[in-house]
């Protein structure tokens, strides 16, 4: 009997435990953890992520969107020191579902990307074709951007990872990158306001 009440209890809080699909990765802030999506938004509550081990764990975010670790979930579930839901002594995993986060793969992420749309601090928005202002993307010690315009000009720009909730970040703080994928990242612009595309 006490076995059915544990299945029953886990199909529940599987059922219970579910979420808008995106791909992120998890940063730390000053010994918090937080799962960054690649939007301007934090994860709260229960969240399946698919991971690039090939597996999916649930964790538990607060209101803050910090990953409860080592605990006691409000709603009675333990999760280890990872923050992953723990039952029977076992993390619980299952293989990926529609509507898991999942955790970019940056053994994959780099290459050619193309300039996709821009959006202005006035709401307006412009797109481009594939052929329109292509970027390369490297990592060494951090993030190059390198972006080609007419005439074979080129700019590079440098993003490091501060542990932040954003992927990467200018040096003056002012420019922030993230991978939504490995097929797909922004770049904000804190100072004119904009936020550019990049896709395959």
């Amino acid at each position: 009997m006490k076995k059915l009440i544990a299945v029953i209890a886990g199909i529940a809080a599987a059922v219970m435990m579910t979420c808008t699909a995106f791909a992120g990765e998890w940063v730390n802030e000053n010994g918090r953890w937080f799962y960054n999506t690649g939007y301007d938004y934090v994860l709260t509550g229960w969240n399946w992520i698919y991971e690039t081990d090939g597996l999916a764990k649930c964790y538990y975010f607060d209101s803050t969107g910090c990953c409860l670790t080592g605990a006691m979930t409000p709603d009675g579930y333990l999760v280890n020191n990872d923050g992953a839901w723990v039952s029977n002594g076992q993390v619980v995993t299952k293989g990926y579902e529609s509507g898991m986060q999942i955790e970019t793969d940056y053994s994959r992420a780099g290459g050619r990307y193309h300039t996709t749309s821009q959006r202005y601090a006035d709401g307006s928005i412009n797109n481009y074709g594939p052929d329109d202002f292509p970027v390369d993307v490297y990592f060494d010690g951090g993030c190059y951007v390198v972006s080609y315009y007419g005439d074979n000009q080129q700019s590079t720009e440098f993003f490091a990872n501060y542990f932040s909730r954003y992927s990467y970040e200018s040096q003056d703080r002012q420019k922030k990158l993230d991978f939504i994928d490995e097929n797909n990242f922004r770049i904000i612009d804190n100072t004119y306001g904009t936020e550019t595309c990049f896709s395959r």
